[in-house]
């Protein structure tokens, strides 16, 4: 049976049990390194200017991410590259903590968050979520079986794996603004997080050639996963924070 003939559910668990689902997850992982470190520099200019200190925090936020990236390729099971990975956001979160003016100990918290910060958080991956979710559907991908996290009932690990590349650029570049730039975080309304999403969102940027919404970007690259999954093929983005393709149109 040719790749192009086996279904595509059957291809999703023969590429979870392959060799080249750890080398996806791992180009995954990598990717959001790379985000990560990538929003806590484009604020560093500015905190040169206006604070040293903070700025030597931010410095190093992003040093320890991209220690851990480094780690990356070396790495033999999926629980490895998990490890890493919550080592490297915990770093990157530290540095969000300082962008968004959040109070001392504040703590990335998942559900029922109480604090603006988290609630705006929140929201904006509830709808990074449905729109990842509906897009794996639209390309007839099943949602449950990714390449990094386990696959379980009820539990959608595409959706998980696939949100980690698109958290920074989608959500986290479009909330941090609206609370570095105002002094009373009680005037920021969930209408005021979704309006900043959405317009990130439609923002077009250029993508193999042409230039397209953000959100479209996304949509894309889902597909170019499922034909690394039918061909059995290790995949890695081609989208990342500040950085796009300019090859063939998709």
């Amino acid at each position: 049976m040719s790749s192009q003939n086996v279904p595509v559910s059957f291809a999703q668990t023969r590429y979870w049990e392959s060799d080249v689902s750890l080398s996806t997850a791992r180009a995954v992982i990598r990717s959001k390194c790379k985000n990560m470190a990538a929003l806590i520099r484009l604020y560093l200019p500015y905190r040169l200017q206006s604070a040293p200190k903070i700025s030597h925090t931010l410095s190093r936020s992003t040093h320890d991410i991209f220690s851990a990236s480094r780690r990356i390729q070396a790495v033999s099971t999926r629980q490895e590259l998990m490890l890493i990975e919550a080592q490297a956001t915990k770093s990157y979160w530290k540095a969000f903590a300082i962008l968004v003016k959040a109070l001392r100990g504040w703590s990335r918290i998942y559900p029922h968050a109480t604090d603006p910060w988290n609630a705006a958080l929140n929201v904006g991956y509830t709808m990074l979520t449905n729109l990842i979710r509906t897009s794996i559907v639209n390309a007839g991908l099943d949602p449950g079986i990714g390449c990094l996290h386990t696959p379980r009932v009820q539990k959608e690990a595409l959706v998980y794996d696939l949100m980690e590349l698109f958290r920074q650029p989608m959500v986290d570049a479009a909330i941090i603004p609206l609370f570095s730039r105002r002094k009373r975080v009680d005037s920021i309304t969930t209408k005021n997080i979704i309006h900043a999403l959405l317009r990130r969102w439609e923002k077009e940027y250029s993508y193999h050639g042409t230039r397209i919404p953000l959100k479209d970007i996304c949509i894309f690259e889902i597909r170019e996963y499922k034909k690394a999954v039918i061909n059995n093929v290790a995949w890695r983005t081609t989208v990342h924070f500040g950085t796009h393709t300019k090859s063939k149109k998709p």
